[in-house]
């Protein structure tokens, strides 16, 4: 059973989540004042990354037309506490780096919901994009304001944001998210270098690529 306030943004997660569905909305041309039907879980989260990468994702199935639309970021890395257990989504995509190493590779992980969509929508346009690129971590949340802003004005470019993907794992698969549990220290090491191995067996992650690393 998934938690109750999953990921490192706790309850805030379902904010940040419909601001990022808000502002993929404003960036395909439908309604921006949308609203759940019904209360958000991470299972449904899954459910709607994997029709957004599908290329079928269908509004209407989740969301209703509501009142002014409302974009409440968040864009600092949430405190992570000692000791404690935390849900981040993981995407099973395979990148240059992690074909490098003789660990199995996990895929990329999304410790917030803004990147997966915007992961998930690059990858059904087939732009092989979808590993956030930043320097660290605090730049890897200040690229939310950036992002958003740049959706705004309309000048959004995928592979200003996001680093490539060489496909998926195992191969020949087809892309997949999912929810993964990891722990304070082993998050902690994750948001540090940008990569960790966790899990049993261990399985190689990445969160974010810094742009000086080579793109190929």
């Amino acid at each position: 059973m998934a938690p109750e306030t999953p990921f490192t943004l706790g309850p805030d997660w379902v904010k940040q989540f419909m601001s990022g569905m808000r502002l993929l909305h404003f960036l395909r041309g439908e309604d921006v004042t949308i609203v759940p039907k019904t209360p958000m879980a991470p299972t449904v989260l899954i459910e709607i990354l994997q029709e957004i990468i599908a290329g079928h994702y269908q509004p209407d199935r989740y969301f209703r037309a509501g009142d002014k639309p409302v974009l409440d970021l968040i864009s600092q890395p949430p405190v992570v506490a000692a000791g404690e257990v935390y849900t981040l989504l993981g995407f099973n995509a395979e990148t240059q780096r992690s074909r490098a190493i003789s660990t199995e590779t996990g895929g990329i992980a999304f410790e917030d919901p803004f990147w997966a969509i915007f992961a998930a929508q690059a990858v059904a346009e087939k732009r092989n994009l979808a590993l956030p690129q930043a320097k660290d971590t605090l730049a890897l949340w200040a690229n939310v304001r950036e992002a958003a802003a740049a959706i705004r004005r309309k000048n959004y470019a995928p592979a200003a944001f996001f680093a490539p993907i060489s496909g998926f794992h195992p191969p020949d698969a087809a892309p997949r998210f999912a929810l993964l549990t990891i722990d304070a220290r082993q998050l902690e090491a994750l948001r540090t270098r940008g990569l960790q191995s966790f899990l049993q067996p261990p399985r190689f992650f990445e969160l974010f690529q810094s742009p000086a690393m080579p793109r190929g």
